[in-house]
């Protein structure tokens, strides 16, 4: 898969990037200037460029956070761009590309839910206001945040530094979560006849797995004996769950003095667990490491959780089987569409996936 180039004005056209610098971009260099993080001479300078050259100077390259293409862009992309203004001096803004109009009102207005909901709160920082929207081009934007995206912040730690890190991650993601618990944002607000207000932003539930396990997995009677014994039985997926993010993948964290959590889009009712073992696996966190993670994070859980006995060992154990298992899945299902030279590596990547399953659950029967 080739990476497509990008910047802000593909995104959103000439106009439409044109408002960016005059609502976004320009406010952005006054205040940089009234606290004198541009210089008189740095501004004199911009603003000749700026004469001259109009916003073009601006148009700058954007980085995908991830390895974006055509393919992906279309399904909903996420890209970083740095707009130069002096040495050592940028405006920073993350661009969300959303692949529908219904995705894009979903995202813009569950992260507009949050930010109304926490302003003047100690979770204020924790979700970035948007500062443009455009439901025309699906494209929302907010500033890049002081701070290293997670993926860059745990590389190369040693377990003991990546460990610190993601208590902290995980303290922020249990405190914004159970927040929205307790003031019930997204209970659906009725009128008099019971219809629900036009206003009010519907969270899905995550499906059971076992219901997923084997409508779409179809394993083998040896794989599922194993998975109902050790797994289905101790996963009550019948409740409603609770407040999750839905992505929380190390792109979608940025840790600095505040860590911040971004693009709430998939945000639904269901498990910590399942954001839990994504947000562990794209950190490269594995064996004691992990299990003391959970522990810590299942022991904050139940001390406030609706569902304190609830088996959050065993839910974790199964999001990160089926979630292992539907990667397999994907993965396969890639490399029957992929040109000849991609199909091997993408059939590997299905194996290792599956692997990983099995392994998880041959441990499971001492548990």
């Amino acid at each position: 898969m080739s990476t497509l180039p990008l910047d802000l004005k593909q995104l959103l056209g000439v106009a439409e990037y044109n408002r960016l610098v005059k609502t976004v971009v320009y406010p952005g260099i006054e205040r940089l200037a009234a606290d004198g993080t541009l210089s008189p001479h740095d501004l004199a300078r911009l603003a000749k460029h700026i004469q001259r050259d109009g916003a073009a100077i601006l148009d700058v390259r954007a980085e995908d956070t991830g390895e974006t293409s055509k393919q992906t862009l279309a399904a909903g992309a996420m890209v970083r761009a740095k707009i130069p203004l002096a040495q050592d001096v940028s405006i920073d803004l993350f661009a969300k590309r959303h692949s529908d109009a219904a995705s894009y009102r979903r995202g813009v207005g569950i992260e507009d839910v949050l930010v109304r909901h926490f302003k003047g709160t100690p979770h204020e920082h924790v979700v970035p206001k948007q500062v443009y929207t455009n439901p025309g081009t699906l494209v929302s934007i907010m500033p890049m945040l002081q701070g290293n995206v997670l993926t860059d912040a745990v590389h190369e730690l040693d377990d003991e530094a990546k460990e610190a890190l993601l208590t902290r991650v995980i303290d922020t993601y249990l405190s914004v979560t159970h927040a929205v618990e307790e003031a019930d944002l997204f209970k659906p607000k009725r009128t008099m006849i019971g219809r629900a207000l036009s206003d009010d932003v519907e969270l899905g539930t995550l499906t059971p797995f076992s219901e997923l396990f084997r409508t779409l997995l179809r394993p083998s009677d040896k794989l599922a004996r194993v998975y109902d014994k050790h797994i289905a039985q101790g996963m009550r997926w019948g409740i409603p769950g609770d407040f999750i993010h839905g992505d929380l993948h190390t792109n979608n964290v940025i840790v600095g003095d505040t860590v911040h959590i971004i693009d709430w889009e998939y945000a639904k009712r269901g498990f910590m667990e399942f954001d839990l073992y994504k947000l562990f696996t794209k950190s490269g966190v594995e064996g004691d490491l992990e299990k003391r993670l959970v522990e810590y994070a299942a022991q904050r859980k139940d001390a406030v959780s609706k569902f304190p006995h609830f088996n959050r060992q065993c839910a974790y154990n199964g999001n990160a089987i089926t979630q292992d298992l539907f990667t397999a899945v994907r993965y396969l299902k890639r490399s029957d569409e992929a040109p000849t030279h991609k199909k091997e590596r993408l059939e590997k990547m299905a194996v290792v996936s599956y692997n990983n399953a099995l392994r998880r659950l041959d441990a499971l029967r001492g548990y």
